[in-house]
């Protein structure tokens, strides 16, 4: 039979696909992918899926993040997070707690925008400056796909420290003198 002659052997769903055998001996078997009982194998030179494999339910990416660090910077806390690749990614929502183990406040009031779909690398960064010197903080990243899903990553923990200025007294007599 011919691909291009043969009425499709289903066209029930988003997929109708043909049987035909090329002449490298690969075959398409019937499948569908809606789910409504048209199952069948791809087989072809270079690819084989298994529509019945149980392990391919769900072909996408996730956010693969590659970095997710809490730094403090005086009186400031910079969360930064690095993905390799996002996949159907609306965004992220950053969290505090000052115990590990505690209950984690949403500091984010909008969620930080995803890239949507990108396999190349992304960096994000997140300033906390609500922070108070010497406690302190732990913080959970969480990732929203398009379709609701939701994944959490982290804590990662960071302490604020006040700035400290040290002098000489020849730097503080001169800065008290008056010109």
């Amino acid at each position: 039979p011919s691909a291009t002659t043969d009425p499709p052997l289903s066209t029930t769903g988003a997929v109708a696909l043909w049987h035909f055998d090329d002449a490298g001996g690969g075959a398409v078997d019937a499948a569908d992918a809606t789910g409504n009982g048209n199952t069948g194998t791809f087989v072809g030179n270079a690819t084989r899926i298994d529509w019945n494999d149980p392990e391919i339910d769900d072909l996408s990416l996730p956010v693969t993040l590659a970095s997710f660090t809490a730094q403090a910077l005086g009186d400031e806390i910079v969360l930064k997070w690095r993905t390799e690749s996002e996949i159907d990614n609306l965004g992220f929502h950053i969290y505090r707690a000052t115990e590990e183990d505690g209950t984690y406040i949403r500091l984010t009031e909008k969620r930080i925008a995803g890239q949507g779909s990108s396999t190349l690398p992304s960096t994000y960064v997140f300033t906390d400056s609500e922070a108070l010197k010497g406690m302190s903080y732990y913080y959970k990243l969480e990732d929203t796909a398009f379709d609701g899903t939701k994944k959490i990553y982290g804590p990662v923990m960071a302490k604020p420290t006040p700035l400290v200025f040290r002098s000489n007294w020849g730097q503080v007599k001169a800065l008290m003198r008056m010109p």
